[in-house]
């Protein structure tokens, strides 16, 4: 998983350009959270190729992966999250899906992390 805008497009489009490494049939899953702008760019580029990309962004800790407990918010076409699935559900408690591009998993994080916040606060 990358942290930010800065190194996913280091990675895709410096060290690596999309037209050479792309593979039609790839399914690119992106767990981090990138802008908004960068999820839609990526989402023309990779279709272009025939690489089936979902934004799913996760909510939890190093140790809630490792537990396999961490939430996700995942979004792409239909066909593409149902791939995505099997693999995010290794390594997580619960998938929202969120929409069928992939850029609207994004505010999604926000709100099931508001919404754990409240849940904890109101445990305790």
């Amino acid at each position: 998983m990358l942290l930010d805008d800065a190194a996913y497009e280091e990675v895709l489009f410096w060290r690596a350009p999309a037209d050479r490494c792309s593979v039609a049939g790839v399914l690119h899953i992106v767990c981090g959270t990138i802008s908004v702008g960068l999820s839609q760019r990526l989402t023309l580029e990779h279709a272009s190729r025939g690489i089936d990309l979902v934004g799913a962004p996760v909510i939890g800790s190093a140790i809630d992966a490792r537990d396999g407990r961490l939430r996700i918010v995942a979004a792409g076409a239909d066909k593409a999250v149902a791939r995505a699935l099997p693999l995010l559900a290794a390594f997580s408690k619960e998938i929202i899906v969120a929409g069928h591009e992939p850029h609207q998993a994004l505010p999604g994080t926000c709100l099931v992390a508001i919404d754990s916040h409240c849940a904890c606060l109101t445990r305790a």
